[in-house]
């Protein structure tokens, strides 16, 4: 895609959960088709949109630095998180569940694939863990398909 601004995009997000909920293995997937942005700032790629997974709409901004780092950001009934992801490398992030109560997780980036190949296209998987206190509480994977909205 060019570096002309944002510009309007039409996504199709897939996720895939894989969490430990009282000793049972859970794994959900949701498909979501919605309309949002692409942009570049410096050399990172910024994709935002939103997203209903329950019945809350999730407002959703991906930054994509080289190949090694993701900042996800999610913003729900007034609550927001933000998660920096590093390739291999365990990072903090504080899970807000409320305006006065928050979660401290720990993320880890294990795959993160960019692939812009022409002007009208950008796609991107990543994968990444959750730990709370060492111990990892759930499997996490992203995949987007963007075009240009015409």
């Amino acid at each position: 895609m060019t570096n002309a601004g944002k510009q309007a995009i039409q996504l199709k997000v897939k996720n895939y959960i894989q969490q430990d909920r009282d000793g049972q293995q859970v794994q959900e997937e949701f498909t979501t088709k919605t309309n949002g942005y692409f942009y570049e700032v410096g050399e990172a790629i910024y994709v935002e949109y939103e997203e209903k997974i329950t019945e809350n709409i999730v407002v959703v901004r991906l930054k994509f630095e080289a190949n090694d780092k993701v900042t996800i950001r999610r913003q729900v009934n007034g609550t927001e998180t933000t998660m920096n992801l590093v390739k291999g490398k365990k990072t903090d992030i504080l899970y807000h569940v409320t305006d006065a109560q928050a979660i401290t997780f720990q993320g880890q980036l294990n795959l993160l694939n960019v692939d812009q190949n022409d002007a009208d296209t950008f796609n991107a998987r990543m994968a990444y863990n959750l730990y709370q206190s060492e111990e990892m509480i759930g499997q996490y994977q992203i995949e987007l398909q963007t075009r240009v909205h015409v």
